[in-house]
């Protein structure tokens, strides 16, 4: 992990860097096929979800080893957990209980993802791409807690977003697959929580690396406790023979949130939450490819309208502190 003596930076203060922008785009992939993977093969949400689980712990613990080698190199001696920056540094509490909440909000918000796939199997890129409307509730909420100034741009992208939110809710709501769209809606709340203890994350002073491996750790250990309240693992042994579509799955996801969380830190809330939530296309476009699934028109339309908003958004200056 990273040192104690570490000299944190604001946010505000930090030369402008479009590396955010690259996460921003290697979250889409990793999590276009990673959900493209998970909602591919018939498990059940809980069990697929506790499979979810395992790819991110896979993920926490070669992270941890990673770290520790470096963190031993960098010592010259074997690193223990008094060396690292949570036993050494207590004004970082708030930053470590901000990953942990990050962790909890991606794992209830995939869960009802994936329930939401199970509701409406035909139009799971759709569902996805309705994760985007995070976006406008954490660049709003991080509007006041943090200053962060949103351009008419900006402003007008998202009014556009919601728009096409609401054209895919009209559409649910006619066609039946209204349990889908609720599904969405409440797992967009969770991640949108999501977005702003990230951004939390970074104002509370606490380095990327532990952040993300709090994160993904926790994300592990509530998909598992989740899967073990509700179905008690009894479907494991009916689905031996998919379960690794969904590990693997699980592993680009967990990737997809460690380039997720690298862009809200140092970059801006609703661009970068945005372009990674897009992952939705390339998962329709997966569904068609491989399986031929087509999703219902007018979603895919309210879909484009999400996406319109999107470029809009992107267009405008980004957005800077309101004290700048």
């Amino acid at each position: 992990m990273a040192d104690s003596n570490i000299n944190y930076i604001p946010l505000d203060s930090k030369k402008p860097s479009n590396l955010w922008l690259l996460t921003s785009v290697l979250s889409l992939i990793t999590l276009g096929v990673g959900c493209f993977l998970v909602g591919a093969y018939p498990l059940t949400p809980y069990f697929g979800k506790a499979m979810v689980s395992c790819g991110f712990f896979l993920l926490a613990f070669i992270m941890t080893i990673y770290f520790w080698i470096l963190k031993s190199k960098q010592l010259g001696r074997c690193a223990t957990f008094s060396d690292t920056t949570i036993f050494k540094n207590s004004r970082l509490a708030p930053g470590i209980l901000s990953s942990v909440l990050v962790g909890i909000c991606n794992n209830f918000g995939n869960l009802t993802l994936f329930l939401g796939y199970s509701d409406d199997t035909s139009n799971k890129g759709v569902i996805s791409i309705m994760i985007v409307g995070s976006a406008i509730i954490s660049a709003i909420v991080v509007y006041f807690m943090y200053d962060e100034k949103l351009g008419l741009m900006q402003i007008g992208g998202m009014g556009i977003c919601t728009f096409g939110l609401l054209i895919i809710a009209y559409a649910s709501g006619v066609s039946g697959s209204l349990g889908g769209f609720i599904y969405g809606f409440i797992s967009l709340l969770f991640f949108a929580i999501r977005n702003v203890a990230i951004r939390s994350c970074e104002k509370g002073g606490i380095d990327v690396e532990t952040s993300i491996v709090i994160n993904l750790y926790f994300e592990a250990i509530g998909g598992f406790l989740t899967t073990l309240v509700v179905s008690g693992f009894m479907d494991v042994f009916n689905n031996m023979r998919t379960w690794y579509y969904s590990f693997i799955g699980g592993i680009f996801m967990a990737f997809g949130v460690l380039f997720v969380t690298h862009a809200v830190m140092f970059g801006k809330v609703g661009p970068a939450i945005i372009i990674a939530n897009t992952l939705g296309v390339l998962q329709m476009a997966l569904d068609y490819i491989f399986f031929a699934i087509e999703p219902e028109l007018i979603k895919v339309i309210g879909s484009i309208v999400c996406l319109l908003g999107v470029g809009i958004l992107l267009m405008g200056p980004q957005a800077k502190s309101k004290n700048n």
